[in-house]
């Protein structure tokens, strides 16, 4: 099935640039929070649950598309 396999890929393209984003956001965040101790631990704490759903989802997106294959 065709439809399977082309919604993994796009799962997985969607949780890449969703990674990309993050990370420029959060690198960007980090640099400016060096001198403050407190936001940078809360900081980390948000790219951490944004980074598991990003791969999270290329992850997912991955299995979809191998089972397509084989559908």
């Amino acid at each position: 099935m065709d439809i399977v396999i082309y919604a993994g890929l796009a799962i997985d393209i969607i949780g890449a640039i969703l990674l990309m984003i993050w990370s420029m956001k959060y690198r960007n965040a980090f640099k400016s929070a060096e001198i403050m101790p407190m936001v940078k631990e809360e900081l980390k704490a948000e790219w951490l649950k944004k980074r598991a759903i990003g791969f999270g989802m290329i992850i997912a997106g991955t299995i979809i598309t191998v089972i397509g294959c084989y559908i």
